[in-house]
């Protein structure tokens, strides 16, 4: 489960970058302001511990999210965020380097 202090980082350190749908100690639900990507970060209930999913748009449907190193499971929700803004940081990069 996600701890108060554990919450209160991830608003602080998200909130220019995402739109936080959901907030609680089980589950977060976001938006990327610059890609539109969702993304759900879900807690193992046990520790502090999680995985993500993520769609790339509002009409399709979740699916498990790896990072770039291939684990399916985070530590912590802090490295869950890291790795959600590296693969936001990439999509946005390469969208925007096809387009030119």
């Amino acid at each position: 489960m996600f701890d108060k202090k554990d919450l209160e980082a991830f608003v602080k350190t998200t909130k220019d970058r995402y739109d936080v749908q959901c907030l609680n100690c089980h589950d977060i639900t976001i938006y990327s302001k610059a890609s539109g990507h969702g993304w759900c970060i879900v807690s193992n209930y046990q520790d502090g511990s999680c995985y993500v999913l993520h769609r790339h748009h509002r009409r399709y449907p979740y699916h498990r999210q790896r990072d770039i190193s291939g684990r399916w499971s985070f530590g912590s929700l802090e490295e869950a965020v890291i790795s959600i803004q590296e693969h936001d940081d990439w999509w946005v990069n390469n969208h925007n380097n096809k387009k030119g």
